[in-house]
């Protein structure tokens, strides 16, 4: 079975310019940020204009079977005689908060998905702006609430709103974000994400292919934390350290209101980071696992993960956390599969 793909260049108000002919589709879907788009072009097409598309100025949404998978600001264009083609990238659209600042204000006790909005929202108001173009058409969707904190942002600082929203997303006790590309709505969730639908992803099985990286540096076993000046607050993990030699990691967390958080925050970077990481990506057939349908495979599903081959012994349930696709001839796609740790999820 494969599926029908249609590229359509589109205004920011969602004004429909053009459905354009493509070849080597593939992106990205997830959770907690921006995600790519990337297709190439006939360099010689009717269709193929400076009116139809330009980076900057035109959207790409992308449609299977009819519904918007992806969508965002076309960014990069780039035409070669060397094959007749034109290269294209562009980009979700949680990428438009990494061109948009953050201004001044104070929030006070105020919830986390609400400062996110809030400074979504406030980009957005030409009166707010004090400039015309302002909107991005989007809109507030279902939040997760139950999470207060005291924000403070300045124009001085030029954090971009998608690092700002970022940086509380990975605060403990943070949350998952996200941009429906369907309709726009700006959603988050909390607490995150983690529901487990007994799914086994195991290669030689449902697993076409897979990698895994280790990573040996990431690992740290004496973890200095600094909180509100002066605080800090040091924990260690003995074993890891006489196995491995000293190995020292540098952290903040300004934000927390006690000593007992600082120290909670402390020991959970330390039992995160005391082995080396392993991230394993994984190959399926959509048309074996098909991470389009929400009852099979939803952003933030637990599932596990057993490779069984040779070096690698590989055997957890993990997060799933977004997927690239790539859409073959006749339609025919693949997926490659992003995972996390579920100790990351402060």
């Amino acid at each position: 079975m494969t599926a029908d793909y249609r590229l359509e260049t589109r205004l920011r108000d969602g004004s429909y310019v053009a459905t354009i002919p493509h070849r080597n589709l593939q992106f990205e879907m997830g959770i907690n940020g921006p995600s790519g788009i990337r297709f190439d072009l006939p360099l010689h097409h009717e269709v193929v204009t400076v009116a139809a598309i330009w980076p900057g100025l035109h959207e790409i949404w992308v449609k299977r079977n009819g519904t918007v998978v992806a969508a965002g600001p076309l960014w990069d264009i780039t035409p070669s005689s060397d094959g007749g083609s034109i290269t294209c990238s562009a980009m979700s659209l949680e990428d438009y908060l990494d061109v948009r600042l953050c201004d001044d204000i104070v929030y006070t006790l105020t919830d986390q998905s609400n400062i996110a909005w809030g400074l979504i929202d406030r980009s957005q108001t030409d009166a707010i702006t004090g400039t015309t173009g302002s909107t991005l058409g989007f809109t507030k969707g279902t939040v997760g609430l139950g999470r207060t904190r005291t924000m403070e942002f300045r124009k001085y600082d030029n954090k971009y709103i998608l690092e700002a929203i970022n940086d509380m997303s990975e605060l403990e006790d943070g949350f998952d974000w996200w941009i429906d590309p369907v309709n726009r709505q700006f959603r988050t969730s909390y607490p995150r994400l983690q529901v487990d639908r007994k799914l086994t992803l195991a290669y030689r099985a449902n697993v076409r292919g897979y990698a895994v990286q280790y990573m040996g540096k990431y690992m740290r076993n004496v973890i200095r934390v600094q909180g509100a000046e002066p605080a800090t607050v040091t924990a260690t993990n003995p074993a890891s350290i006489t196995k491995y030699g000293r190995r020292e990691y540098g952290d903040s967390f300004k934000d927390a209101a006690t000593a007992t958080e600082l120290t909670a925050y402390a020991g959970y970077v330390r039992d995160l980071r005391y082995e080396p990481k392993r991230y394993p990506t994984i190959t399926v057939d959509i048309a074996e696992v098909n991470i389009f349908d929400p009852t099979i495979l939803s952003m933030g599903d637990q599932v596990k993960v057993i490779i069984d081959d040779g070096y690698v012994q590989f055997n957890e349930l993990l997060r799933y956390k977004g997927c690239q696709v790539t859409v073959g001839k006749g339609g025919k796609e693949t997926a490659v599969v992003y995972m996390e740790d579920l100790r990351e999820l402060n």
